[in-house]
């Protein structure tokens, strides 16, 4: 080993004892005479074992937070199993350091690949350990398939949109009977209908769209005296540099790891998305496990049409024609899963599509108010 790399070893290594490096440095030598590859990563490793796993062992939560850190940093994947013993007794622990020990943990179980149990992991997928216990748990997503399952349930349409992209593609790629189930239940379309009282000259003013929705979070951490840097992970769309792939795909999601020193340690998130875009990647997860037998599904996001108002106020009877095609669509969608096997029939013959009307008035003469239907928003009048 030449001398660069003998200080570079040293550098890096923890408070040994001189004889371990001494005969770990011997064994590297030897090993380069005989043209064999030095064992100076596994040689190193066993130095840190020890080292890492006292302190994990600790009862003081700021050394557990050391020991984690040090696990992470040299990627001791040795000490995976001490890493996942010492997160189970955070649990239920009430100490103030509980979250900065979690969260050197999680880091320390990212860095070495390990594959926690969801079990292990629940406790942690809230708050700032929310993302790294996500995760972990997709590591391995067959054993934690119940768990994504229900943590994909658990994020409704307005927080969290890249970690719901990520759950529903991780059980989209299995082609998940139960993600199946659940996308049909919450598909929606919106009825867009133009009111008027003579035939249309072909210059409509159109559907309005646009808008969008998003959610954002910040605040700051006081991190104890003496505690290691803390390693914050946040999900984003740019593989910058350094970003791990955590969902392939045309729009993949990476996984990105961020080390803070000092404090306070300033925390944020946010995460936009156009209206209507869960609506959008329902329709493309259930394209994408159909394969080539569908391009676009029968039962869309939206539709549009005129009708004629004829002063008589029965404003529902023109309408139901356009509601009972919907539901046709629906109905084409879910024959369609069953059909190709992604699905059981049994399983969503109940299901009953989610429908909303808009109106907007565009009669000549609007001297008669037009009423308004049930479960629908008042009629936009467009002058």
């Amino acid at each position: 080993m030449n001398r660069v790399a003998e200080r570079h070893v040293r550098a890096r290594m923890p408070s040994a004892a001189p004889a371990r490096l001494a005969a770990l440095l011997a064994a590297a030598g030897l090993a380069a005479q005989s043209n064999e590859p030095p064992p100076v990563v596994r040689g190193f490793e066993a130095v840190l074992v020890p080292e890492v796993t006292s302190r994990l062992a600790s009862p003081n939560l700021t050394t557990v937070a050391w020991g984690a850190h040090l696990a992470a940093k040299h990627r001791v994947t040795a000490a995976v199993p001490a890493l996942r013993e010492r997160l189970a007794t955070l649990r239920d622990s009430s100490s103030s350091d509980r979250m900065f020990a979690a969260l050197a943990l999680l880091d320390a179980l990212v860095q070495t690949d390990a594959a926690p149990d969801a079990d292990e992991l629940q406790p942690f997928l809230t708050d700032v350990t929310r993302v790294p216990a996500f995760a972990l748990l997709l590591r391995d997503r067959e054993r934690n398939r119940d768990a994504l399952r229900a943590h994909f349930r658990s994020l409704d349409d307005d927080r969290a949109w890249l970690e719901w992209r990520a759950a529903g593609s991780a059980l989209a790629e299995t082609k998940d009977t139960v993600l199946v189930h659940d996308l049909l239940a919450k598909l929606t379309t919106q009825i867009d209908l133009t009111v008027r009282d003579q035939p249309s000259d072909g210059h409509g003013t159109g559907r309005r769209t646009g808008g969008g929705r998003g959610r954002s979070g910040d605040g700051t951490l006081d991190v104890p005296d003496g505690h290691p840097p803390t390693v914050l992970y946040r999900l984003s769309t740019t593989g910058v540099a350094g970003a791990t792939l955590l969902v392939p795909g045309k729009e993949p999601i990476f996984l990105l790891r961020h080390v803070h020193t000092g404090t306070p340690v300033g925390y944020g998130s946010s995460e936009s998305h156009l209206f209507g875009a869960h609506q959008r990647q329902r329709r493309a997860w259930l394209v994408q496990m159909l394969g080539d037998e569908a391009r676009v599904l029968p039962f869309g996001p939206e539709r549009g049409g005129t009708v004629l108002w004829h002063g008589d106020g029965a404003i529902d009877s023109v309408v139901e024609p356009h509601r009972e095609a919907a539901r046709d669509a629906f109905r084409a969608t879910v024959r369609l899963c069953v059909e190709h096997g992604l699905v059981a029939e049994a399983d969503v013959r109940e299901l009953v599509p989610t429908i909303r009307v808009r109106l907007f008035d565009e009669r000549g003469d609007r001297s008669v108010p037009l009423p308004e239907l049930p479960d629908a928003p008042r009629p936009e009048d467009r002058r």
